[in-house]
Protein backbone atom coordinates (compact mmCIF):
# COMPACT_ATOMS: atom_id res chain seq x y z
CA UNK A 1 0.00 0.00 0.00
CA UNK A 2 1.66 3.22 -1.17
CA UNK A 3 -0.27 6.14 0.33
CA UNK A 4 -3.63 5.18 1.83
CA UNK A 5 -6.09 7.93 2.64
CA UNK A 6 -6.11 7.06 6.36
CA UNK A 7 -3.53 5.74 8.80
CA UNK A 8 -5.31 4.57 11.95
CA UNK A 9 -2.84 4.55 14.84
CA UNK A 10 -3.70 2.43 17.89
CA UNK A 11 -1.44 2.14 20.96
CA UNK A 12 -2.22 -1.10 22.81
CA UNK A 13 -1.42 -1.98 26.41
CA UNK A 14 -3.13 -4.84 28.24
CA UNK A 15 -6.34 -4.53 26.30
CA UNK A 16 -7.09 -8.15 25.39
CA UNK A 17 -10.70 -7.74 26.50
CA UNK A 18 -11.44 -5.01 23.96
CA UNK A 19 -8.91 -4.95 21.13
CA UNK A 20 -10.70 -7.51 18.93
CA UNK A 21 -13.93 -5.51 19.09
CA UNK A 22 -12.01 -2.34 18.25
CA UNK A 23 -10.31 -3.94 15.24
CA UNK A 24 -13.60 -5.49 14.06
CA UNK A 25 -15.22 -2.05 14.05
CA UNK A 26 -12.46 -0.92 11.68
CA UNK A 27 -12.03 -3.90 9.36
CA UNK A 28 -15.79 -4.31 8.91
CA UNK A 29 -15.97 -0.82 7.38
CA UNK A 30 -17.33 -0.52 3.85
CA UNK A 31 -14.10 1.21 2.78
CA UNK A 32 -10.62 -0.06 1.88
CA UNK A 33 -8.31 2.94 1.50
CA UNK A 34 -6.65 2.77 4.92
CA UNK A 35 -3.97 1.11 6.99
CA UNK A 36 -4.03 0.20 10.68
CA UNK A 37 -0.88 0.52 12.79
CA UNK A 38 -1.01 -1.15 16.20
CA UNK A 39 1.79 -0.45 18.67
CA UNK A 40 1.90 -3.03 21.44
CA UNK A 41 3.39 -1.22 24.42
CA UNK A 42 4.89 -4.28 26.12
CA UNK A 43 1.54 -5.81 27.13
CA UNK A 44 1.60 -8.48 29.85
CA UNK A 45 -1.75 -10.04 28.95
CA UNK A 46 -2.85 -11.70 25.68
CA UNK A 47 -3.10 -8.48 23.65
CA UNK A 48 -0.01 -9.15 21.54
CA UNK A 49 -1.14 -12.66 20.58
CA UNK A 50 -4.50 -11.25 19.46
CA UNK A 51 -2.68 -8.64 17.39
CA UNK A 52 -0.49 -11.29 15.77
CA UNK A 53 -3.59 -13.29 14.81
CA UNK A 54 -5.23 -10.17 13.38
CA UNK A 55 -2.09 -9.31 11.40
CA UNK A 56 -2.26 -12.71 9.66
CA UNK A 57 -5.88 -12.05 8.78
CA UNK A 58 -5.62 -8.45 7.54
CA UNK A 59 -2.86 -7.43 5.14
CA UNK A 60 -3.32 -3.72 5.88
CA UNK A 61 -2.62 -4.22 9.60
CA UNK A 62 0.94 -3.37 10.61
CA UNK A 63 2.23 -4.35 14.02
CA UNK A 64 4.96 -2.68 16.06
CA UNK A 65 6.11 -4.05 19.42
CA UNK A 66 7.86 -1.94 22.03
CA UNK A 67 10.58 -3.72 24.02
CA UNK A 68 9.76 -1.66 27.11
CA UNK A 69 6.58 0.09 28.24
CA UNK A 70 6.88 3.58 26.73
CA UNK A 71 3.32 4.79 27.44
CA UNK A 72 0.73 6.08 25.05
CA UNK A 73 2.45 9.25 23.82
CA UNK A 74 5.63 7.46 22.74
CA UNK A 75 3.61 4.63 21.19
CA UNK A 76 1.59 7.10 19.12
CA UNK A 77 4.79 8.81 18.03
CA UNK A 78 6.14 5.49 16.74
CA UNK A 79 2.90 5.07 14.82
CA UNK A 80 3.26 8.53 13.29
CA UNK A 81 6.78 7.77 12.10
CA UNK A 82 5.68 4.47 10.55
CA UNK A 83 2.50 5.82 8.93
CA UNK A 84 2.05 6.17 5.17
CA UNK A 85 -1.44 7.65 5.09
CA UNK A 86 -2.46 11.14 4.05
CA UNK A 87 -4.62 11.59 7.15
CA UNK A 88 -3.94 10.26 10.65
CA UNK A 89 -6.58 9.08 13.12
CA UNK A 90 -5.52 8.31 16.69
CA UNK A 91 -7.82 5.59 18.00
CA UNK A 92 -7.83 4.14 21.52
CA UNK A 93 -7.59 0.36 21.85
CA UNK A 94 -10.95 0.00 23.61
CA UNK A 95 -13.00 2.40 21.47
CA UNK A 96 -15.04 1.81 18.32
CA UNK A 97 -15.57 3.39 14.92
CA UNK A 98 -19.13 3.92 13.83
CA UNK A 99 -20.33 1.86 10.88
CA UNK A 100 -19.26 3.45 7.57
CA UNK A 101 -17.28 6.13 9.44
CA UNK A 102 -14.27 5.99 7.10
CA UNK A 103 -16.38 6.14 3.97
CA UNK A 104 -18.44 9.04 5.31
CA UNK A 105 -15.38 11.01 6.44
CA UNK A 106 -13.69 10.45 3.09
CA UNK A 107 -16.49 12.34 1.32
CA UNK A 108 -15.47 15.54 3.11
CA UNK A 109 -11.75 15.28 2.37
CA UNK A 110 -11.77 16.43 -1.29
CA UNK A 111 -11.97 19.96 0.14
CA UNK A 112 -8.59 19.08 1.72
CA UNK A 113 -8.93 20.47 5.24
CA UNK A 114 -5.86 20.14 7.45
CA UNK A 115 -8.06 18.90 10.32
CA UNK A 116 -11.55 17.39 10.06
CA UNK A 117 -13.60 17.32 13.27
CA UNK A 118 -16.68 15.22 13.99
CA UNK A 119 -18.90 14.26 16.93
CA UNK A 120 -18.44 11.22 19.12
CA UNK A 121 -20.65 9.27 21.49
CA UNK A 122 -19.75 7.88 24.90
CA UNK A 123 -20.80 4.50 26.18
CA UNK A 124 -20.26 2.81 29.52
CA UNK A 125 -18.42 -0.45 29.99
CA UNK A 126 -20.06 -3.16 32.08
CA UNK A 127 -17.50 -2.43 34.79
CA UNK A 128 -19.25 0.90 35.36
CA UNK A 129 -22.53 1.23 37.23
CA UNK A 130 -24.52 2.20 34.15
CA UNK A 131 -26.67 0.54 31.55
CA UNK A 132 -24.18 -0.61 28.92
CA UNK A 133 -26.81 -0.32 26.20
CA UNK A 134 -27.35 3.35 26.90
CA UNK A 135 -25.34 5.63 24.64
CA UNK A 136 -25.01 9.24 25.65
CA UNK A 137 -24.44 11.55 22.71
CA UNK A 138 -21.66 14.00 23.43
CA UNK A 139 -22.07 17.10 21.29
CA UNK A 140 -19.01 19.07 22.37
CA UNK A 141 -18.43 20.78 19.04
CA UNK A 142 -20.24 24.13 18.90
CA UNK A 143 -23.27 23.83 16.63
CA UNK A 144 -22.60 27.29 15.21
CA UNK A 145 -19.39 26.00 13.67
CA UNK A 146 -20.63 22.77 12.12
CA UNK A 147 -20.42 22.21 8.37
CA UNK A 148 -18.15 25.15 7.71
CA UNK A 149 -14.48 26.07 7.62
CA UNK A 150 -12.90 27.53 10.73
CA UNK A 151 -9.67 29.48 11.14
CA UNK A 152 -8.38 28.78 14.65
CA UNK A 153 -5.26 30.89 14.25
CA UNK A 154 -6.87 34.17 13.27
CA UNK A 155 -10.45 33.89 14.50
CA UNK A 156 -11.38 34.57 18.10
CA UNK A 157 -13.19 31.34 18.90
CA UNK A 158 -16.01 31.92 21.37
CA UNK A 159 -16.03 28.48 22.98
CA UNK A 160 -12.85 27.19 24.66
CA UNK A 161 -14.54 23.88 25.51
CA UNK A 162 -13.31 22.19 22.37
CA UNK A 163 -12.40 18.50 22.43
CA UNK A 164 -9.02 17.73 23.92
CA UNK A 165 -8.73 14.12 22.77
CA UNK A 166 -6.88 13.16 19.58
CA UNK A 167 -9.55 10.68 18.45
CA UNK A 168 -12.03 13.51 17.87
CA UNK A 169 -10.58 14.41 14.46
CA UNK A 170 -8.42 13.25 11.58
CA UNK A 171 -5.39 15.37 10.74
CA UNK A 172 -3.36 15.67 7.56
CA UNK A 173 0.08 14.18 8.22
CA UNK A 174 1.84 16.92 6.28
CA UNK A 175 0.18 19.53 8.52
CA UNK A 176 1.37 17.75 11.67
CA UNK A 177 4.98 18.55 10.76
CA UNK A 178 7.37 17.92 13.65
CA UNK A 179 4.73 18.17 16.39
CA UNK A 180 4.64 15.02 18.52
CA UNK A 181 3.03 13.79 21.72
CA UNK A 182 4.94 14.29 24.94
CA UNK A 183 6.39 10.96 26.06
CA UNK A 184 5.08 10.87 29.62
CA UNK A 185 2.92 8.46 31.61
CA UNK A 186 -0.22 10.66 31.62
CA UNK A 187 -1.68 13.72 29.87
CA UNK A 188 0.39 13.16 26.74
CA UNK A 189 -2.28 14.85 24.61
CA UNK A 190 -3.22 17.74 26.93
CA UNK A 191 -0.94 20.21 25.17
CA UNK A 192 -0.62 18.31 21.86
CA UNK A 193 -4.23 18.86 20.77
CA UNK A 194 -4.61 22.60 21.55
CA UNK A 195 -1.18 23.38 20.07
CA UNK A 196 -2.10 21.43 16.93
CA UNK A 197 -5.45 23.19 16.61
CA UNK A 198 -4.37 26.71 17.56
CA UNK A 199 -2.26 27.31 14.45
CA UNK A 200 -4.71 25.78 11.99
CA UNK A 201 -6.28 28.10 9.42
CA UNK A 202 -8.04 25.34 7.49
CA UNK A 203 -10.14 23.16 9.80
CA UNK A 204 -13.60 21.82 9.04
CA UNK A 205 -16.31 20.50 11.34
CA UNK A 206 -19.12 18.18 10.38
CA UNK A 207 -22.34 17.33 12.17
CA UNK A 208 -21.68 13.60 12.08
CA UNK A 209 -20.85 11.03 14.79
CA UNK A 210 -17.90 8.90 13.68
CA UNK A 211 -16.48 7.58 16.95
CA UNK A 212 -17.66 5.72 20.06
CA UNK A 213 -15.61 6.29 23.22
CA UNK A 214 -15.77 3.65 25.93
CA UNK A 215 -15.86 4.85 29.55
CA UNK A 216 -14.52 2.16 31.84
CA UNK A 217 -13.06 1.83 35.30
CA UNK A 218 -9.27 1.58 35.40
CA UNK A 219 -8.48 3.42 32.16
CA UNK A 220 -5.91 6.21 32.35
CA UNK A 221 -8.44 8.95 31.67
CA UNK A 222 -11.04 7.79 34.16
CA UNK A 223 -8.81 6.41 36.93
CA UNK A 224 -8.48 8.17 40.28
CA UNK A 225 -6.05 10.95 41.19
CA UNK A 226 -2.37 10.23 41.75
CA UNK A 227 0.68 12.42 42.12
CA UNK A 228 2.19 11.30 38.80
CA UNK A 229 -0.87 12.67 37.00
CA UNK A 230 -0.46 16.01 38.75
CA UNK A 231 3.23 16.12 37.82
CA UNK A 232 2.23 15.52 34.17
CA UNK A 233 -0.36 18.31 34.48
CA UNK A 234 2.47 20.64 35.47
CA UNK A 235 4.59 19.57 32.48
CA UNK A 236 1.63 20.16 30.15
CA UNK A 237 0.96 23.60 31.65
CA UNK A 238 4.63 24.55 31.17
CA UNK A 239 4.59 23.29 27.59
CA UNK A 240 1.51 25.34 26.74
CA UNK A 241 2.86 28.43 28.48
CA UNK A 242 6.13 28.21 26.51
CA UNK A 243 4.10 27.93 23.31
CA UNK A 244 2.11 31.04 24.25
CA UNK A 245 5.27 33.03 25.00
CA UNK A 246 7.08 31.94 21.83
CA UNK A 247 4.11 32.61 19.54
CA UNK A 248 2.69 35.66 21.37
CA UNK A 249 -0.75 34.06 21.66
CA UNK A 250 -3.37 36.70 22.69
CA UNK A 251 -5.40 36.26 25.87
CA UNK A 252 -8.71 36.22 23.95
CA UNK A 253 -7.68 33.34 21.69
CA UNK A 254 -9.03 29.80 21.78
CA UNK A 255 -5.66 28.38 22.81
CA UNK A 256 -5.12 30.82 25.69
CA UNK A 257 -8.57 30.10 27.11
CA UNK A 258 -7.89 26.39 26.95
CA UNK A 259 -4.50 26.84 28.62
CA UNK A 260 -5.84 29.24 31.27
CA UNK A 261 -8.55 26.84 32.45
CA UNK A 262 -6.09 23.96 32.65
CA UNK A 263 -3.29 25.92 34.37
CA UNK A 264 -5.62 27.38 37.01
CA UNK A 265 -7.00 23.92 37.76
CA UNK A 266 -3.45 22.61 38.21
CA UNK A 267 -2.54 25.58 40.43
CA UNK A 268 -5.41 24.91 42.82
CA UNK A 269 -4.13 21.33 43.31
CA UNK A 270 -0.55 22.52 43.95
CA UNK A 271 -0.46 21.53 47.63
CA UNK A 272 0.05 17.93 46.51
CA UNK A 273 3.28 18.87 44.71
CA UNK A 274 6.77 19.13 46.16
CA UNK A 275 8.11 22.62 46.88
CA UNK A 276 10.08 22.96 43.63
CA UNK A 277 7.10 22.00 41.42
CA UNK A 278 4.76 24.09 43.56
CA UNK A 279 6.93 27.12 42.85
CA UNK A 280 6.89 26.38 39.10
CA UNK A 281 3.07 26.26 38.80
CA UNK A 282 2.73 29.33 41.06
CA UNK A 283 5.08 31.25 38.76
CA UNK A 284 2.91 30.37 35.74
CA UNK A 285 -0.28 31.27 37.62
CA UNK A 286 1.03 34.73 38.58
CA UNK A 287 2.13 35.45 35.01
CA UNK A 288 -1.20 34.48 33.43
CA UNK A 289 -3.12 36.37 36.11
CA UNK A 290 -1.13 39.51 35.29
CA UNK A 291 -1.65 38.97 31.53
CA UNK A 292 -5.42 38.57 32.00
CA UNK A 293 -5.62 41.80 34.00
CA UNK A 294 -3.64 43.71 31.35
CA UNK A 295 -5.83 42.28 28.60
CA UNK A 296 -9.00 43.25 30.48
CA UNK A 297 -7.78 46.83 30.98
CA UNK A 298 -6.71 47.11 27.35
CA UNK A 299 -10.13 45.95 26.12
CA UNK A 300 -12.06 48.20 28.49
CA UNK A 301 -10.08 51.43 27.92
CA UNK A 302 -9.98 53.26 24.55
CA UNK A 303 -6.75 52.47 22.67
CA UNK A 304 -5.33 56.01 22.80
CA UNK A 305 -5.76 56.31 26.55
CA UNK A 306 -4.35 52.82 27.08
CA UNK A 307 -1.14 53.73 25.21
CA UNK A 308 -0.71 56.84 27.41
CA UNK A 309 -1.26 54.83 30.60
CA UNK A 310 1.15 52.15 29.37
CA UNK A 311 3.92 54.75 29.17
Amino acid sequence: MNEPLFSIIIPVYNCEKYIKETLDSIFEQDFNDYEVICIDDCSTDGSYDLLLAAQKKYENLRLIKNNVNMHQGAARNRGIEASKGKYLWFVDSDDLLEKNALKNLSTYLPIYPDILFFHCSHFFDESMLYDNNHYKESINLPDWKCNQKIDFKNELVKDSNFPGSPWWFVVKKSYLGNLRFREVSYREDTDFVPILISQCTNAYMINYTAYRHRIRAGSDVHSSFNIEKLNCDLYAAESMYDFIAENKIPCNSFFYKKFYNFAVSTYYKRQQLDDEKKERITKIYKKIKTSRIKSFIKNMIPLGIYKVLKK
